[in-house]
């Protein structure tokens, strides 16, 4: 499908067309979109004064830099009756516009262009940005204020007239329609950008109808919004308050009048109006501007010496490109203008002069003219997405097998055809992106793409347009329809949230709740799991998601979940297989949301981006060399990682995929004989199922993974040396224990401290955190923007994992930075004692934690007097779908003992090695000091 070039604001925070007020609920989730890189026009209006002086630097900074716009120059003047037709039309055509400065008239005669231009427009939102610029000497620091003030209504209106002569009559308008839309738009704008709180700025106790009616709209859109802290503050306090500390401001929403006073305030705090960006958008247009006050625009002394300071146009020319759809530009051009130290108030003369000027200025590269016909267009360009290994398998190996469950098999083709008919239904369903209506059952409702965005942000964590993209969950084992949904959902437009099958019906209460899941499909053998967590939600008010049951391909599961549920292949059925494919708009749309396996906490949702699934899905299957038409075992559970991303690796390569309802060694053995199995994976749980001699003797090779759910799954891999094989048997595997090197898709894995941020030297002994950064790692935790930038902080991913490094580089796993134990005054790494632990025959599994005691006891011969557990319990581990031990969960025991008590005196610590009534236990449960 052709990708749409609408504009940025495109249905910005507004209502539907069938609405006319704007809806409140909170239901999506929104994700970055990068543009699709084509040139673009924009109108440029220089404007008056100084205006034509800050806007050609502007077009010579985008010359430098070769960014991917051509300004249409139009004069207007503040004198003007009306802005010229065919500016508007031009405006309206581009959608977007640069604007300097026009000076505003006084009195009567000539009304004013920038009201003009808001009003016919429907430039609805007037958005500032007040911060500290390096070099600019300030009051105050760490000021970083947004100012989102209405535009259309209020004392701005214009509604004024003379009742009799010598009394002025002017009207204020305050409307719920407007007063709703632009608190959303103030607190979309704080979400979309890690903002912390939105206050509203009024005047309601003398003007209680008028601005009441403001307050009250705010409020009720503050409800909507639980995670972002609301209040309010009477205008004049809170222009004493900007003054005194400024800080305490993070975004601001008001009524017009109000709002071009706190906004001037806040440039003049933090360094001067004319440094302050700021932009006038609306639901289709939008115009970027110098933010506050434009009072410098005729400043004679700037015109006679032919110096200006042009950063605040150029800030909003930053983004503009943002806006546009070009976010690498607008970054490098907003670094640009932030690393520069303004110690003048003026800009430098040779700025408006040559290109090479502005290129040294902002550290741009200049490659020179021959360049300046390269761009990236949808000639070169493409969002990556895994989705389109499927459409070229279904050419490839349009007869070879795809799919393989117990007597069920299908080909390509028929796995193609059955994904469109998926979508197909998804979408009559009104899964899709945008809002959605959900009728009753038969009622198939229509979905209208909705695009939404954060029109600036200096600081922006998600960068330019964001889209409403609904979200459709699963709660399946390893069966054919588990694969198809992986690409049927993204397909639909839709993001994939799969749940853990292991979960309680109240955890999976939970991640729905957490994820907006507007439908789920449930496997037969997960009803009664299901059915639980519905009535949770159903018990707290949550609108439960639509239900699709997946049942037995012979037919012998249960008929039906409930009378509004709809059935899998039913619902196929009445898909079509000449479905267009939604492609993504943007390879940085989101595909699937993973949560994590909670073994050291709650569950967070990691979200997976199209490209990211794509670079994770080509490196696992080159790093592992995967050829073509290869026979994967589905040993891993489909909702962990994607499968690690096979399951669209499978469809790239045109393999065959074995899908296993239930992990068993003699499945695993059936399977392997009777399929020729070429390719399985899984966690060391799996593995220790069927190893009764060597794996090498078995006819496998093993290859060492390291990774996490934020990597996409793999994030190291230990590659083999071939010097290695001449190894004895133990040296071997030591070698193959160790985690290696940074997956093919990842830049770099590094262990660092994690204060200094220093690497840890490669000695095999220093223990750092395992740090990782590159194209697989996670876009984020779904509504958790602090946890967000707590794993990206000093721009790498913080994996929680403890390693040394050895001198080849290689890297070795110590423990996980919760299981560290302090004894003694000493680190003990829980993982080492396991180790030991492990090497008693008699002892299957074993899991260390600590808890708080000050006593000593006999330690274990084999390891220093610190190291030695102190209690032994014998009781299941609790343990997560991967086989991961909870360690939360035992800690938690731990400390409910209270103080350590000693070991009864019959009970001989250096007995459990010999007395297997002691230790024969399948599960065995260690914690010490």
């Amino acid at each position: 499908m052709a990708r749409r070039s609408l504009p940025l604001l495109k249905h910005l925070l507004s209502s539907s067309s069938s609405s006319t007020t704007p809806t409140l609920r909170r239901s999506v989730t929104y994700m970055p979109r990068p543009g699709d890189g084509e040139p673009r026009p924009v109108t440029l209006i220089p404007g008056d004064g100084i205006g034509p002086l800050v806007t050609n630097a502007v077009e010579q900074v985008m010359e430098a830099m070769h960014a991917p716009v051509y300004f249409e120059k139009y004069e207007v003047h503040g004198d003007m009756m009306r802005v010229p037709s065919e500016v508007m039309e031009s405006i309206k055509k581009n959608k977007v516009c640069l604007k300097g400065g026009l000076t505003t008239p006084m009195g009567g005669g000539v009304s004013s262009l920038n009201l003009q231009l808001r009003k016919e427009l429907d430039l609805y939102a007037s958005l500032v940005n007040c911060f500290n610029l390096q070099g600019l000497p300030t009051r105050h620091q760490n000021v970083d204020i947004v100012v989102i003030r209405e535009n259309t209504e209020g004392e701005y209106a214009g509604l004024e007239h003379e009742v009799v002569p010598g009394v002025v009559e002017s009207l204020k308008v305050i409307t719920k329609f407007c007063s709703e839309r632009i608190a959303k738009y103030a607190f979309e704008y704080a979400y979309l950008n890690n903002r912390k709180k939105v206050t509203a700025v009024h005047k309601a106790n003398i003007m209680k109808l008028a601005d009441g009616l403001f307050l009250e709209s705010c409020r009720e859109v503050a409800t909507k919004y639980p995670g972002i802290k609301y209040n309010e503050i009477i205008v004049d306090n809170c222009c004493m308050q900007l003054v005194s500390k400024p800080e305490q401001f993070d975004v601001m929403v008001t009524p017009n009048l109000y709002g071009n006073l706190v906004a001037n305030t806040a440039a003049g705090i933090a360094g001067g109006s004319g440094v302050m960006p700021g932009g006038n958008v609306g639901a289709d247009h939008a115009i970027f501007e110098q933010g506050a006050s434009a009072g410098n625009v005729g400043n004679e002394k700037l015109l006679e010496q032919k110096t200006a300071n042009p950063v605040a146009v150029l800030l909003s020319s930053a983004m503009m490109l943002r806006h546009l759809q070009f976010p690498s530009f607008a970054d490098r051009l907003e670094t640009a203008v932030k690393q520069t130290d303004w110690v003048d108030t003026h800009f430098a003369a040779p700025l408006t002069k040559t290109f090479a000027g502005a290129a040294q200025k902002f550290h741009l590269p200049t490659h020179g003219n021959q360049w300046r016909a390269l761009y990236v267009c949808k000639a070169n360009y493409a969002p990556l997405s895994p989705i389109s290994f499927l459409e070229r398998s279904a050419t490839v190996y349009r007869d070879r097998t795809s799919v393989v469950y117990g007597s069920l098999k299908f080909t390509w083709a028929e796995t193609h055809q059955r994904c469109l008919k998926l979508a197909s239904a998804l979408s009559q369903l009104g899964i899709s992106r945008g809002d959605v209506q959900n009728g009753e059952k038969g009622d198939i409702t229509s979905n209208l793409v909705s695009l939404r965005c954060s029109v600036f942000a200096l600081s922006i964590i998600l960068l330019g347009v964001n889209l409403f993209i609904l979200k459709v969950a699963a709660l399946a084992p390893n069966v054919p329809a588990m694969y198809e949904l992986h690409f049927a959902v993204p397909m639909a437009g839709a993001v994939f949230c799969t749940l853990n099958t292991r979960h309680d019906s109240n955890m999976v209460s939970i991640l729905l709740e957490h994820s907006e899941a507007k439908i789920i499909f449930v496997d037969h053998q997960l009803l009664d799991l299901a059915r639980g967590a519905l009535d949770l939600l159903e018990k707290t008010g949550t609108k439960s998601p639509m239900v699709v049951l997946i049942s037995e391909s012979d037919g012998s599961s249960p008929t039906g979940f409930s009378s509004s549920s709809y059935e899998y292949e039913s619902l196929l059925e009445n898909g079509h297989s000449g479905f267009e494919i939604r492609q993504p708009e943007s390879e940085w749309d989101p595909i699937s949301i993973n949560y994590t396996s909670g073994t050291t906490s709650r569950p967070k949702g990691v979200v997976y981006s199209h490209r990211g699934a794509y670079l994770n899905t080509l490196a696992t299957l080159f790093l592992h060399g995967i050829g073509t038409m290869p026979v994967y075992l589905w040993t891993v559970p489909m909702f962990h990682c994607n499968g690690w991303c096979l399951t669209w690796g499978m469809a790239a390569q045109g393999g065959a995929n074995v899908c296993l309802r239930k992990v068993s060694p003699k499945d695993i053995f059936d399977s392997i004989d009777q399929h020729k199995v070429t390719h399985m994976a899984g966690a060391p749980t799996v593995l220790s199922m069927i190893v009764n001699s060597a794996m090498e003797e078995l006819g496998f090779g093993v290859s060492h993974l390291y990774g996490l759910t934020e990597t996409y799954g793999p994030g190291t891999y230990c590659s083999w040396k071939p010097e290695w094989d001449s190894l004895p048997l133990n040296e071997r595997s030591k070698m193959k224990a160790r985690q290696g090197v940074q997956h093919l898709g990842l830049e770099d894995v590094d262990v660092k401290d994690p204060v200094t941020m220093e690497s840890v030297p490669a000695d095999g002994k220093t223990i750092g955190e395992i740090m990782l950064r590159g194209n697989t790692v996670m876009s984020g935790y779904l509504k958790d923007s602090k946890a967000t930038e707590d794993a990206f902080r000093g721009g790498w991913f913080r994996s929680g994992d403890l390693a040394v490094k050895h001198s080849d580089g290689y890297i070795e796993v110590k423990d996980r930075a919760k299981d560290i134990v302090i004894t003694g005054g000493e680190n003990v790494c829980t993982l080492e004692v396991e180790t030991v632990l492990y090497n008693h025959p008699a002892i299957l599994e074993v899991a260390v934690v600590g808890r708080p005691d000050d006593l000593w006891d006999k330690p274990l011969d084999r390891l220093p007097r610190y190291m030695a557990p102190r209690t032994v319990i014998f009781e299941d581990l609790p343990r997560n779908s991967t086989g991961k031990v909870q360690k939360f969960i035992l800690r938690e025991k731990a400390k409910a003992l209270g103080s350590l008590f000693r070991m009864p005196y019959h009970f001989d610590m250096d007995d459990a090695w010999t007395d297997e009534r002691t230790t024969v236990y399948v599960n065995s449960f260690f914690t010490r000091n």
